[in-house]
């Protein structure tokens, strides 16, 4: 019976998914997790098939044993993610925050719902436990031991199916602790046919109750784990920069959900156990013992939830720290809409890194830094500032061909005045080969309520076309940023890349 409830559950937490293109996969949330993933998938697996072989494997230690893994694994996974990014150039480090924020958050979702499925399986079959010792039919002892088997399963797949918010997780294992059996003192004398199933599974007052608490806080956290892997997978290449604004913003809300209804469903089961154990505890002075199992599983889930939060809060200061860095960067491009593009990858491969030029709708920056006003660019002062930071910025930079010399990300509203005066100071200061980043897919619609990081770019929102700037040979271009986008998209689709000549910049 218990290896059928602890199957109904897997399947009901693979139905309800991690994050990403494997999302409802346990095998990827172990591989994501790790060692500690492992170990966790195998308590689980063992416990399931010593019950299945009536080796009376004890679920009690098996919640325990997963408590006292997951507590160090996010941080230890973390500290891997740290130790990278302190090797990654500052443009690079706030996706790769997120996408190891992806890959460290499974562990506490495999954790979360291996601790939650363990334990919504012991305290059901422990209830079910106690309501035998009072039957006296062996045909319905064998229908209630099936009940304590499907139930727990069966109520967590239709919440499953119901929405994809992970907190429906957390209302699944409510649904199962809130329908279980009252439990109550019992009198243990005497053999009947269900007293087998009693005596294996039941469980004292207190370690059921803090059982069947730590079944839904731990469900708790693995929902809010799923929806920090949501958030970090937004931020891989496997989105464009409009999908993602619009998976940010369902991700915020679904979070604020999650938070009000986890944090009701856990004050009430709070309420509930508390009510429960004293009903069902006996009288008398051992009313005030607590069994050994209790008090470590309860220290256990304390340290568990403080852990839990000692993780956010160092996954929340990285965060900080590096979009403090890149605080002015994310200003810059969150005005910055490039022409869209919908070439195929093998025709339009990544940005290559190199010395980068970038036009806003009012600003022109080389490098991310902000070193000229559009409205400006006709004056000799800001001909002159642009020049002084492109040119060695281009020169500091060794790149062989067919490496590009420069980076050139220009706003699709760029004037044809702009584009001739920029592509005449890049040749101006040496640079021949250039790559045109274009936006994958549509331009981004920001959704009403998304947060402010839904704006932010990140070089795989992009893909670079090749241009060859030239004052001997190519032809003279006319036109804007869109106009240059499409002549150079449609050389790409010709096998070939865009020649153009350029004269020398206006004299200052």
């Amino acid at each position: 019976m218990v290896t059928l409830a602890l199957g109904l559950g897997v399947v009901a937490s693979a139905a309800l998914g991690y994050a990403g293109p494997k999302a409802h996969s346990p095998a990827h949330w172990v591989h994501l997790s790790g060692l500690a993933g492992l170990l966790i998938e195998a308590l689980v697996v063992v416990y399931a098939l010593t019950a299945l072989l009536g080796r009376g494997a004890s679920g009690r230690v098996v919640a325990t044993v997963l408590l006292a893994l997951t507590i160090p694994s996010a941080h230890v996974n973390w500290s891997h993610v740290e130790r990278f990014l302190a090797t990654c150039e500052l443009a690079e480090r706030f996706a790769v925050l997120h996408v190891g924020a992806y890959e460290a958050s499974a562990v506490r979702f495999a954790g979360g719902v291996g601790v939650a499925l363990t334990a919504a399986c012991v305290v059901w079959l422990g209830a079910q436990a106690r309501a035998v010792r009072d039957v006296v039919s062996e045909r319905k002892g064998r229908r209630d031991r099936w009940a304590a088997a499907i139930v727990p399963g069966a109520l967590m797949i239709l919440a499953a199916s119901l929405g994809e918010w992970g907190v429906v997780f957390v209302a699944s294992v409510a649904l199962v602790l809130a329908g279980r059996p009252e439990e109550r003192p019992v009198d243990t004398a005497g053999e009947t046919a269900g007293e087998a199933l009693a005596t294996d599974h039941a469980l004292p007052p207190a370690t059921s109750a803090v059982a069947s608490i730590a079944a839904v806080v731990m469900a708790f956290i693995a929902s809010l784990a799923r929806l920090s892997g949501r958030e970090g997978f937004a931020w891989t290449d496997a989105l464009t920069r409009s999908e993602r604004a619009v998976a940010l913003t369902s991700i915020g809300d679904a979070r604020a959900i999650t938070w009000g209804l986890g944090l009701a469903v856990i004050t009430a089961a709070l309420f509930g156990e508390t009510m429960r154990y004293r009903r069902a505890a006996p009288a008398g002075p051992s009313r005030s013992a607590r069994p050994r199992s209790a008090t470590i599983l309860a220290a256990l889930l304390v340290a568990t939830v403080a852990s839990d939060a000692a993780y956010g809060l160092r996954v929340s200061a990285a965060r900080r720290s590096v979009a403090s860095a890149l605080e002015g960067q994310f200003a810059f491009f969150a005005a910055l809409g490039p022409p869209a593009t919908h070439l195929p990858s093998e025709l339009a491969p990544p940005p290559h890194a190199a010395a980068a030029l970038q036009v806003s709708r009012d600003a022109v920056a080389v490098d991310g830094r902000r070193v000229a006003r559009l409205d400006a660019i006709d004056t000799p002062a800001a001909q002159s500032a642009i020049a002084n930071a492109l040119c060695p910025a281009v020169a500091q930079r060794e790149s062989q061909p067919p490496a590009p010399e420069l980076s050139l990300l220009l706003d699709a509203r760029t004037t044809v005045a702009v584009v001739g005066r920029l592509l005449a100071l890049a040749a101006e200061c040496g640079a021949g080969r250039v790559e045109m980043l274009l936006q994958k897919g549509e331009p981004p619609v920001l959704p009403r309520g998304a947060p402010p990081e839904a704006a932010f770019v990140i070089p795989s929102d992009f893909v670079a076309v090749r241009l060859r700037l030239s004052r001997v040979d190519g032809a003279p271009f006319h036109g804007g940023a869109e106009a240059l986008a499409r002549a150079a998209e449609g050389a790409v689709r010709a096998g070939s890349e865009l020649a153009v000549r350029v004269g020398p910049p206006p004299a200052p």
